[in-house]
């Protein structure tokens, strides 16, 4: 009898931890689903807010481009109401700086060359090039060439004939 007790209690010790088990290993895999499903909600809510951030700030920037581009087109109707520059005097740079004006250009008198740069958006500050070119202007670093190309052409091939 003490040996079919002790069957019988090895017996249920090892369907008990055989469904100890089963339990565990069920419990373990619904623990991970819930937290993979917390999760996967979670990620596809960051994802659907920073792609809104993303092209919000997408809009953002493309509405400052083109308030700067159109800022740029109306400049020299501003300018000639400000500073009584005529639009037909004024020449589109771009770069480094975005207009040069030939004031008194249309009554065929040059008064002044004026270098004009258009800051359109929230900060008004030159960038270092541009403040190097300001500095230069205001400075009277500035001279004027009068390039004749038949003229260089000729230096050029010189050099040319006396390197070989």
């Amino acid at each position: 009898m003490r040996v079919t007790a002790n069957k019988i209690r090895q017996e249920y010790e090892n369907k008990f931890n055989e469904w100890k088990a089963k339990e565990l290993e069920n419990l373990k895999k619904q623990i991970e689903e819930n937290v993979k499903s917390h999760y996967e909600a979670e990620f596809k809510k960051w994802i659907q807010e920073e792609e809104k951030r993303i092209r919000d700030d997408a809009i953002n920037k493309s509405t400052a481009t083109i308030l700067g581009r159109v800022g740029e087109q109306l400049a020299p109707l501003l300018i000639f109401n400000n500073y009584g520059i005529n639009p037909k005097e004024i020449r589109f740079l771009g770069n480094p700086v975005d207009f040069i004006a030939f004031k008194g250009l249309e009554d065929g008198r040059i008064e002044e060359v004026i270098f004009i740069e258009v800051k359109s958006g929230k900060t008004q500050t030159l960038t270092p090039r541009e403040r190097q070119i300001k500095e230069a202007i205001e400075n009277k670093r500035v001279s004027w060439i009068t390039f004749h190309t038949p003229t260089e052409i000729q230096k050029l091939n010189t050099q040319l004939q006396l390197k070989y």
